[in-house]
C-alpha cells in the first residue's frame, strides 16, 4: 500500500469513531436535558465529542463525560483516570451517573 491509501483508511476510521461518539452523546444529551439538566455537546477535534451538564447549584461548574471508542466498543467515562465508565449504549446508567453526582436538576434556568 502507498502511504496515500493508508492516510484514507485512517481517516476513514477516525470518522467512523467520531460518527459513532457524536450519536451516543447526542442521546445522553437529550436525555440530561429532558431530566431538566442545563448541557451543551462539544466537538473537540483532539478528543471527540463531550456532554457537557451544568451543576444545578452554580452556573460556574460543569460536569464533563465524553464518548470513547475503542476496539469497536463505545463507552462513556467521566475522567479517563477514575474508574467509572458505562457502556455507551447504557443511556439510563449514564443519565443516573450525573444525576447522583450532580443531584436534583434545578428548574430555574
Amino acid at each position: 500500500m502507498i502511504w496515500a491509501e493508508l492516510e484514507a483508511i485512517a481517516d476513514r476510521r477516525l470518522a467512523e469513531r467520531r460518527s459513532i461518539q457524536e450519536q451516543y452523546v447526542r442521546k445522553l444529551y437529550d436525555r440530561v436535558v429532558t431530566d431538566g439538566y442545563r448541557a451543551e455537546v462539544l466537538d473537540q477535534s483532539r478528543d471527540g465529542w463531550h456532554v457537557r451538564v451544568q451543576y444545578p447549584p452554580s452556573s460556574d461548574v460543569w460536569i464533563t463525560v465524553r464518548c470513547v471508542v475503542a476496539d469497536g466498543r463505545a463507552r462513556f467515562e467521566w475522567c479517563r483516570w477514575l474508574p467509572w465508565t458505562c457502556a455507551a449504549d447504557d443511556i439510563d446508567t449514564a443519565a443516573s451517573f450525573l444525576r447522583d453526582l450532580l443531584g436534583a436538576p434545578d428548574q430555574t434556568f
